[in-house]
């Protein structure tokens, strides 16, 4: 399948079925001194193919953090491509809500962090990304839907 966690960081080749067993088997890997996560590296490699599959594996991945050193999450580094794919943007912002649903319960400060940072890039994905983001006011979630608007 994979020699080392060398083939994932660098081997951007890697077939789709080896870089999300080996998503799986590292979830837990965090990369110093950035606090990098599996999913900063996959946004970094531009690995769209894997974003798109996120809400399928969303059940089985489990991120132990995603703010990194620079308080940035994975959507960051993949939306700052020159060429940007919406459908991985959609599949890697739904992750980040579903991690905020969790995250909610878990840790109100980390949820509090994730929506700061995400704050700048909301006005691009509310107007670009079909998806529905739940934020909680109190214990009732609130859903947003946001349209797709083709370029």
């Amino acid at each position: 399948m994979f020699n080392s966690i060398d083939d994932f960081l660098f081997d951007n080749k890697m077939s789709l079925e080896n870089l999300k067993a080996c998503a799986l088997k590292y979830q837990d890997l965090i990369i110093y001194p950035y606090t990098w996560n599996i999913l900063h590296i996959i946004a970094l490699q531009g690995n769209n193919a894997f974003i798109k599959e996120l809400p399928e594996m969303s059940r089985d991945l489990k991120m132990p953090l995603l703010l990194d050193h620079f308080g940035k999450t994975p959507l960051h580094y993949l939306m700052a491509h020159r060429k940007i794919d919406y459908a991985a943007v959609n599949s890697m912002f739904s992750y980040i809500c579903d991690y905020l649903n969790d995250c909610f319960i878990r840790d109100v400060y980390e949820f509090q962090e994730i929506l700061k940072s995400l704050a700048i890039l909301l006005p691009f994905i509310f107007n670009k990304v079909e998806t529905k983001l739940n934020l909680f006011s109190g214990f009732h979630p609130i859903e947003i839907g946001c349209s797709l608007i083709q370029n």
